[in-house]
C-alpha cells in the first residue's frame, strides 16, 4: 500500500513530552474504592441523575485513535460524538497509549509491521497525543487534549508475556515473577475496590494485606526495571512507552518518579478493570438484599477462595456486561487532522467501553447464580475476563454477545454491516436519510438520542414475486431457476431482503418451507471466492441435517466457480478434517461439538467470518448445545451477520437470540400464517396391543390413496420399539428400515440414503430423524407413539407437506394419552377430530421401485456422477429413466437403479468398469 507524499511529512517528535497536569490516578484501584464509597451515600434522585432515567444505561466512553495499516480490506465504522449521546461521558481513568505493542507484536500483525515507515514508527507516541487532541476537536472522540486512550482487553498468558517484554522491558526472573504476580494482584484488587472489606492488616494475612504485599513486590521489580532503563539508553530505545514516561516532565520541569511511572504502567494494564471494578461495586450493592450470598462472597474474599471469586466475576459479566471493544475505520480517502495527514487506506481504531446498569438484573435472586461457573478452571495467567476479552477467557463469549445488544441500543442505525461482495463496510443509513444518500454509502446523520431500551430497524418491504427483484448474483438467480424455484416461498420472500441488507434475522418457519435456500442464497451472495478464508459457518443439530444442508448449498453454489464447502461433524476422522482445513473452505457446515473442537485446536480459522447461521436452533437447545454455541461465538468476529432459524419460538430461543444477535428482524412464516394448510392431521384412539394392526391398515390406506408406490415415515419414542415395528413390517412384506441412535453413523447415513432414493418403502425412526430429513413428496407420517410435546409433534409432521405439496399426518393415541393429544391440538391451533383407524384388509405389502448399488470408490478416486451415469447408460446399457439418484462420498459412491435392472446394472459396472477402472460393486443391504 502506497502512502501519500503529504502523509510522510511528519514532524519529528519532541525530545520530551510534557504532561500538562501530571498523573490523575496515582493508583487506579484505590481511586475506584473512593468512587464506590461516594456512590454508597447517593440518594435515589442522585442515582437517577447519575445513571439516567429509570437507571437505563450508563456508558463511559474510551476514546482511542490508533493509526495502523493493513492490506486487503476496506472498512468504515461510525463516528460518534459523545456530546450527541445524552448518557455517554468520558471515562475518568487515564490510560497511556500502547500502540507499539499492537504495531509490532504477534503473528497477525506482520503486515502492519512491514507497512509502518520508519518516520511514522519513530514518532508514533508523540503522534498519538496530537491525534487525540485534534480528534477531540474534530468530534470523533471528545477527550481532553493531550491524553491518548488505549482500550486494553483481558489478557491471556501470551498477551501478558508480550506486554511485559515490550512495555515493561522485563526479562528473566523479573519476567517470570511479574507474569504470575500481576494477574493475581489485579484480580484481587478489582474485587477489593468493589467490596466493603476493611482496610486492616493482621500480620499481612487479611485481603488488603495480601494485596499490599503484592503491590510492594510489583513496585520493587518495576523500580529495578525503570532504573535499568534510565541507565541504559539502548534499553529505553527498545521500549518507547517506558522511554516516554522516563522523559516526561511536569510543568515545572520535574520528572516523574519511579513510583509514578509504576502507577502509570499498572494503569495501562488495568485499563479494562476500572469498569470491571465499577461493575462489581454495582453488583455488590444490588446483592446487599441477599445477605446469605453477600456473607459467602465476603468469606470468599477473606479466605482467598478463587473458585467462588471467579464464579462471581463471571456471573456478573453474564448478567451485567462491561465491554471494551475496538473498532477500526479505514479511510477510503485521505484524511487531515489539523497538521497531521493520514493517507488513504490507513486504519483509525476507536475503542469504547460500555457498561449496562439496569438494576432489574439483580432484583430476583434466582437470576444470579454464580455456581454455574464454579467448575470452570481459568488459566492462572488470565486477568479478569471483562471487556472484549481474549478468546480463551472465561466469560469472553458473553462479552461478545452482550456487546452487540448494547451497541445496537446505543447507536441504532450506526452499525457496521457488509454491503457488497468486496467486503467493504459502510455505515448503515439512519432512518431519515434519503435513498440517494444510502446508495452513495454516506452516513453523516447525527447519532440518535437514547430514549428507548429497544432500537428499531427499518427493513424495506419484503413482498416480491420473483428472485430477479432481489440484488442477487446472476449465478444464484440462474441456480434458482434451474432448481425449479419459480417464485420465492413465504420465508424466502420475507427473509432474503433483510439478509441481503446485512440485518440479523430471527426466523420462524416450518420445515420444508425453503429456509435453507433463504440463508444459502444470502451467504453465497456476499461470498468473496478469491478470498481463501472461511466466510460462513452453518451450525446444525445433527449430522444428518448438516449433510443435507451441505448438499443443498453445494447445489446452489454449483454455478459459482471455485466455491469450497466442508462439512465438520462427529463420526468422521478428526485428522482428515484437519488436513482438509489446511486449504480453508469458504463455507463450513457442521455440528456444534465438532466445530468447537476444531476451533479449540486452532485448525479452523474464523477471523474472516461474515455470516453465522443457526439452523433448527430449538433442536440444538433441546440437545444441550447451548454451551457449545456460546463457546463457538467467542471465537467469531464481533462484526458479523447472525441468522437464526427455528420451527418453534420457545422462551429459550428468544433468550439466545438476545445474546447472539443485534436487533434481529423477526420473521414468522409458518403454515399457520400461510395459505391453506396442506397437512391433514388425523388422530386415532388405539390401544397399545392394536398399534401394529392399525399401522398396517394406515399404510394400506395410503397405498390405496396414492395408487402408486407410497413411502411413509413412522415414528416411535423408544429404540426398542423402532426395531420391533421394523421387523414386523418386513415380516409382513413391507420394505422397512430402522433408524435410531444405536446404529453406526455410516449405517444411519446409508439408511437415509436408501429412503431418499426410493429403495425403501417405510422408514421407522426415533426423533433423531425428525429434524432436517428432507424427502421430496413424502405423503405420510405416522406417529405410532404420540409425540411427547408440541415441538416434537410439529417437527414430526413437518416431514410431509413440504415445498407446497399436500401431506397426511396420522397420530396414534392410547386412552391415557388423550389429554396430552388435546394439549398438542390446542397448541397447534387445530381442531381435534377423533376417528376410527381405517377398515381394510391391512395388505400394505410394498416393494420399492429402486435398488441401491454401492461402488467402492468415491471422490478420492475422482469419480463424478456423470462418470457413473455414463458407465450405466452406454451402448447396450440402461435407459436414463432407470437410473435414479447418485451420491458420492470420499470413499464410496451410491447409485439407485430400477429394481428390475439391479443385477444387469451391477454386472455391467463390474465388467466394464468406470473411466477405464474396475471397482467392487454390490447391492446395498444384501
Amino acid at each position: 500500500m502506497r502512502r501519500d507524499s503529504a502523509a510522510s511529512e511528519i514532524d519529528p517528535p519532541p525530545a520530551a513530552y510534557v504532561l500538562p497536569d501530571g498523573p490523575k490516578a496515582p493508583f487506579l484501584l484505590r481511586m475506584l474504592r473512593a468512587r464506590f464509597d461516594r456512590s454508597q451515600s447517593m440518594s435515589l434522585d442522585q442515582r437517577r441523575a447519575q445513571y439516567g432515567p429509570d437507571f437505563t444505561l450508563k456508558l463511559p466512553l474510551f476514546g482511542q485513535c490508533l493509526v495502523i495499516s493493513e492490506p486487503g480490506e476496506v472498512r468504515q465504522i461510525f463516528k460518534a460524538d459523545p456530546a450527541d449521546l445524552g448518557n455517554m461521558e468520558p471515562n475518568l481513568g487515564r490510560v497511556m497509549g500502547s500502540g507499539s505493542l499492537f504495531a509490532r507484536s504477534g503473528e497477525s500483525h506482520r503486515a502492519q509491521r512491514k507497512l509502518l515507515t520508519p518516520a511514522f514508527h519513530g514518532s508514533r507516541l508523540a503522534e498519538y497525543r496530537v491525534l487525540m487532541a485534534e480528534e477531540a476537536r474534530a468530534g470523533m472522540a471528545a477527550w481532553p487534549a493531550g491524553q491518548p486512550m488505549a482500550s486494553l482487553p483481558a489478557m491471556n498468558a501470551i498477551t501478558l508475556n508480550i506486554i511485559l517484554r515490550t512495555v515493561f522491558g522485563a526479562e528473566g526472573e523479573d519476567l517470570n515473577t511479574l507474569r504470575g504476580l500481576l494477574p493475581r494482584m489485579v484480580k484481587l484488587g478489582s474485587v477489593l475496590a468493589a467490596t466493603p472489606i476493611p482496610e486492616w492488616d493482621l500480620f499481612g494475612l487479611a485481603p488488603w494485606g495480601r494485596f499490599n504485599r503484592m503491590r510492594a513486590e510489583y513496585d520493587a521489580i518495576v523500580g529495578r526495571l525503570i532504573e535499568r532503563a534510565r541507565a541504559d539508553p539502548d534499553i529505553a530505545a527498545r521500549h518507547d512507552i517506558l522511554a516516554m514516561l522516563i522523559g516526561a516532565r511536569y510543568d515545572d520541569g520535574t520528572p516523574m518518579s519511579n513510583g509514578e511511572i509504576a502507577d502509570e504502567l499498572i494503569t495501562l494494564l488495568t485499563a479494562g478493570h476500572e469498569t470491571t471494578a465499577t461493575t462489581l461495586a454495582w453488583a455488590v450493592e444490588r446483592l446487599r438484599r441477599h445477605p446469605a450470598f453477600m456473607a459467602k462472597l465476603v468469606t470468599a474474599v477473606d479466605d482467598g477462595d478463587d473458585a467462588l471469586l471467579n464464579a462471581f466475576i463471571n456471573e456478573v459479566q453474564r448478567t451485567r456486561p462491561v465491554i471494551a471493544m475496538t473498532f477500526r475505520k479505514v479511510l477510503a480517502d485521505g484524511y487531515a487532522i489539523g497538521r497531521w495527514r493520514v493517507p488513504r487506506g490507513m486504519h483509525i481504531m476507536i475503542g469504547i467501553s460500555l457498561v449496562q446498569t439496569d438494576p432489574r438484573l439483580f432484583d430476583a435472586p434466582h437470576r444470579f447464580r454464580p455456581e454455574r461457573f464454579i467448575d470452570q478452571r481459568p488459566d492462572p495467567y488470565e486477568l479478569i475476563p471483562f471487556g472484549g476479552g481474549a478468546r480463551r477467557c472465561i466469560g469472553a463469549a458473553f462479552a461478545h454477545m452482550e456487546l452487540r445488544i448494547v451497541l445496537r441500543t446505543l447507536l441504532t442505525e450506526h452499525i457496521i454491516s457488509p454491503t457488497d461482495q468486496r467486503r467493504s463496510y459502510a455505515i448503515r443509513a439512519a432512518p431519515h436519510e434519503t435513498a440517494e444518500a444510502r446508495q452513495a454509502g454516506r452516513a453523516h446523520a447525527p447519532a440518535p438520542r437514547l430514549e428507548h431500551h429497544r432500537a428499531t430497524r427499518a427493513v424495506r418491504s419484503c413482498r416480491m414475486n420473483d428472485f430477479t427483484e432481489l440484488a442477487l448474483r446472476q449465478e444464484l438467480i440462474d441456480s434458482a431457476s434451474a432448481r425449479g424455484f419459480a417464485r420465492p416461498t413465504p420465508i424466502q420472500a420475507q427473509t432474503l431482503p433483510a439478509i441481503l441488507d446485512g440485518a440479523d434475522v430471527l426466523g420462524q418457519a416450518d420445515t420444508g418451507s425453503g429456509k435453507t435456500a433463504a440463508f444459502g442464497f444470502g451467504l453465497l451472495n456476499k461470498l468473496v471466492v478469491d478470498l481463501a478464508r472461511t466466510q460462513a459457518l452453518v451450525l446444525c443439530p445433527t449430522r444428518e441435517l448438516a449433510d443435507q444442508v451441505s448438499q443443498a448449498l453445494r447445489q446452489f453454489a454449483a454455478a459459482i466457480p471455485n466455491v469450497k464447502l466442508m462439512t465438520l461433524c462427529g463420526g468422521a476422522p478428526m485428522r482428515a478434517q484437519v488436513n482438509s482445513l489446511g486449504q480453508p473452505p469458504h463455507i463450513v457446515v457442521g455440528t456444534p461439538g465438532r466445530v468447537l473442537a476444531h476451533l479449540r485446536r486452532e485448525s479452523l480459522d474464523t477471523s474472516a467470518l461474515q455470516t453465522l447461521v443457526l439452523d433448527e436452533a430449538d433442536r440444538m437447545l433441546d440437545m444441550g448445545f447451548i454451551a457449545d454455541i456460546e463457546a463457538i461465538v467467542g471465537y467469531l468476529p464481533g462484526q458479523r451477520q447472525t441468522l437464526l432459524f427455528s420451527a418453534t419460538w420457545p422462551e429459550a430461543i428468544r433468550d439466545i437470540s438476545s445474546r447472539l444477535q443485534r436487533n434481529p428482524k423477526q420473521i414468522t412464516a409458518t403454515r399457520g400464517e400461510s395459505p391453506p394448510l396442506r397437512i391433514a392431521q388425523v388422530f386415532h384412539l388405539v390401544d397399545d396391543a392394536d398399534k401394529l394392526t392399525a399401522l398396517e391398515r394406515v399404510l394400506a390406506d395410503s397405498k390405496r390413496r396414492q395408487k402408486t408406490f407410497s413411502q411413509a415415515l413412522v415414528f416411535c419414542n423408544r429404540r426398542a420399539d423402532v426395531d420391533r415395528v421394523c421387523a414386523h413390517l418386513n415380516k409382513r412384506g413391507v420394505s422397512a428400515l430402522a433408524l435410531h441412535g444405536d446404529r453406526e453413523q455410516r449405517e444411519r447415513d446409508e439408511v437415509l440414503l436408501r429412503f431418499a432414493n426410493q429403495s425403501c418403502a417405510v422408514l421407522v425412526a426415533t426423533d433423531v430423524a425428525a429434524r432436517g430429513l428432507d424427502i421430496a413428496s413424502l405423503p405420510l407420517v405416522v406417529s405410532v407413539d404420540l409425540a411427547r410435546d408440541i415441538d416434537t409433534h410439529t417437527h414430526r409432521i413437518g416431514r410431509t407437506g413440504r415445498a407446497g405439496e399436500s401431506g397426511r399426518a396420522v397420530s396414534f393415541c392410547t386412552p391415557r394419552e388423550r389429554e396430552r393429544a388435546e394439549r398438542i391440538a390446542v397448541a397447534a391451533g387445530i381442531r381435534l377430530n377423533w376417528s376410527r383407524w381405517p377398515d381394510n384388509d391391512g395388505s400394505a405389502r410394498a416393494e420399492p421401485p429402486m435398488t441401491t448399488l454401492v461402488i467402492q470408490g468415491g471422490r478420492r478416486d475422482k469419480l463424478r456422477p456423470g462418470d457413473i451415469l455414463g458407465a450405466l447408460t452406454g451402448e447396450g446399457g440402461l435407459n436414463g429413466d432407470e437410473v435414479g439418484k447418485i451420491e458420492i462420498t470420499p470413499m464410496r459412491a451410491y447409485v439407485a437403479v430400477a429394481r428390475s435392472r439391479a443385477k444387469p446394472a451391477r454386472d455391467r459396472l463390474r465388467q466394464s468398469g468406470i473411466k477405464g477402472r474396475r471397482f467392487r460393486v454390490g447391492v446395498l443391504g444384501d
